[in-house]
């Protein structure tokens, strides 16, 4: 029986198009790679002690307002972080951790290295701030830690650029890490520059 050349044509036809829109067979289905974001965050409140060179870290107001009766100031929000409730599959703890013999608080997500500090017996663990990402995702920017060396020594910790060039160049702390990502606060000197431009478009 002999085809004519149409139908050959459609039959040829026929084929290219199931082998595009196919989908693939071989192999086991690949995961998303593009992480869920939008989780709701906290407010990460930043309080500063004079008298014990200490910045104290939380996201719990009524903490911080107990703090503020004992001698620390409120520095406003360092950033925002996850809740201790949240879904976040990629999330990890911020462990927080005291040494009340030199009055630091001490926050890290390294578990190995909070249980090191534990068993040496200066830091007291005062168990999770709150959640964190480990790595880069979700729009979310570093936290750094700076250290400032000494017999009150203290650990700080700030998502703001500008802030951690001052702290290293005027106040004579040191670069230690990136803590964490978070979602950031923007500085000043970035919340005058977006005004300026958003007065600038009206």
């Amino acid at each position: 029986m002999k085809l004519s050349i149409a139908t050959i044509a459609l039959a040829t036809l026929y084929m290219q198009v199931s082998a595009i829109s196919a989908p693939a067979t071989s192999g086991a289905p690949q995961p998303a790679t593009v992480p869920n974001c939008g989780y709701p965050t906290v407010p990460f409140f930043r309080a500063w002690n004079n008298a014990t060179t200490d910045h104290f870290y939380t996201t719990n107001k009524t903490e911080m307002d107990a703090f503020m009766t004992q001698g620390y100031m409120a520095q406003g929000i360092a950033a925002y972080i996850l809740p201790s409730d949240t879904p976040a599959p990629t999330a990890v703890p911020l462990f927080r951790m005291y040494d009340a013999k030199i009055g630091d608080h001490f926050y890290t997500t390294n578990a190995t290295y909070r249980d090191l500090l534990l068993g040496q017996g200066n830091y007291a663990s005062e168990g999770i701030a709150g959640y964190v990402y480990p790595d880069q995702e979700c729009g979310t920017v570093p936290l750094y830690r700076l250290l400032k060396y000494g017999e009150a020594a203290d650990n700080f910790y700030t998502t703001d650029e500008e802030e951690v060039k001052d702290f290293i160049d005027q106040l004579g702390y040191d670069f230690m890490e990136v803590a964490a990502y978070s979602q950031g606060i923007l500085s000043l000197q970035q919340l005058v520059s977006t005004a300026a431009n958003n007065d600038a478009h009206v």
